[in-house]
């Protein structure tokens, strides 16, 4: 059987994702949402909307590129771009924290912990973690959302083992749900199955490929609106390509329910 888990990516950075969310979560095709938190106003959006989804799973989708941060040390850190100081530049702060140093790692944890403590002003408790960028890639940012996690007690993070990537072509992909080497106290999902991957793709060709797993599957969506006037202008995957995914994921969902209930089950841990 394969459990399966629809995540919408982003909530919490416009009006529009969130309301897009809500609504494909109320036509039962996305049962996860994963909110950034660094953009207060919208953020609370999300939870006023979310407040009509009671089975939505909901979690922190921690943020280290998009934005303005929420701590002070990240604002000083010395790779903030713009007179704005807006978050690190993506391949800045990449290259940065493959050498980086405790300090500097520091800084970063700090910004994490509030972005989950951001969260918990809600009276909600997260979930999960997920990354923007999927910045855990990097094994000493992973282990630091590992800690978090544990710290917290969340209860799955998402996976980074190429080797669990749905994805076309994917020659390294293994339909056995080893799973990643993880602590105890964290679980994550067997497979990760980006709708982004398969956009020149075919809806019938990421269904044929997601049959074969064999666990727990996450697919990841991002929501818009077509015309979204809260999208945040320096964010840089902009509406359109977002609306392309919502309509790919109605597509595959179409062909997706004839195995809901024999051997696909929706799933997720609220």
């Amino acid at each position: 059987m394969i459990r399966l888990m629809i995540t919408s990516d982003d909530c919490g950075m416009s009006e529009g994702i969130n309301y897009v969310t809500a609504d494909y979560h109320l036509h039962g095709k996305i049962n996860v949402a994963s909110i950034v938190t660094n953009y207060p106003q919208t953020t609370a959006h999300a939870f006023d909307v979310f407040q009509r989804c009671p089975n939505l799973e909901l979690g922190v989708h921690l943020n280290l590129s998009d934005g303005k941060p929420l701590t002070t040390q990240m604002r000083d850190f010395d790779l903030m771009r713009g007179s704005e100081r807006r978050i690190l530049d993506k391949l800045l702060w990449v290259s940065r924290t493959l050498v980086a140093d405790k300090k500097q790692l520091a800084i970063v944890e700090a910004e994490l912990r509030a972005q989950i403590e951001a969260f918990l002003q809600f009276d909600e408790h997260p979930i999960h973690l997920t990354t923007h960028g999927h910045f855990h890639l990097l094994p000493a940012m992973r282990q630091i959302v590992y800690a978090l996690a544990d710290e917290y007690d969340i209860h799955w993070v998402r996976s980074t083992d190429f080797r669990q990537s749905i994805v076309p072509l994917n020659p390294m992909t293994q339909f056995d749900a080893s799973g990643d080497d993880v602590p105890d106290s964290i679980h994550i999902p067997d497979y990760l199955l980006p709708i982004y991957a398969w956009i020149n793709a075919t809806p019938q060709q990421m269904l044929d490929d997601l049959l074969k797993a064999d666990g727990l599957v996450e697919v990841i969506v991002h929501a818009s609106l077509p015309v979204d006037v809260t999208f945040p202008k320096t964010a840089g995957y902009k509406p359109p390509e977002r609306v392309r995914e919502i309509r790919f994921l109605d597509s595959f969902y179409t062909l997706l329910e004839p195995h809901i209930g024999t051997t696909v089950q929706l799933f997720n841990h609220r």
